[in-house]
């Protein structure tokens, strides 16, 4: 499988690629987790060169989605609880009413 997505140490690891990856072979696979963790580490390490917590958030927020794009709904919807809740504490009020409504169109 790894050769229809690339190899994960070499690129970029896109969002498509990922979900594709989810909807063809699950998140248990582990071709398909180690795409998935190469992509949360490309997506981390933009955050944190912004270096802010609301991008952090935002990448947590990302990941929920992609979650969701795959028909991954309850990773999805505890990605966005652990997102609404740095929010919260970061005080990241619009962005935390932003996840909410994520959150409640997906119930």
């Amino acid at each position: 499988m790894l050769e229809k997505f690339g190899s994960p140490e070499n690129k970029f690891i896109t969002d498509e690629e990922i979900t594709e990856a989810l909807r063809a072979k699950g998140n248990e696979d582990p071709e398909t987790r180690t795409l998935l963790l190469k992509w949360t580490e490309q997506n981390e390490t933009e955050a944190n060169n912004i270096n802010t917590s609301r991008a952090n958030i935002e990448c947590t927020v990302k990941q929920a989605l992609l979650y969701k794009e795959a028909d991954y709904i309850e990773e999805a919807l505890d990605t966005l609880e652990d997102a609404r809740l740095a929010a919260f504490n970061e005080k990241e009020t619009e962005l935390y009413e932003q996840i909410i409504a994520i959150i409640n169109g997906i119930d």
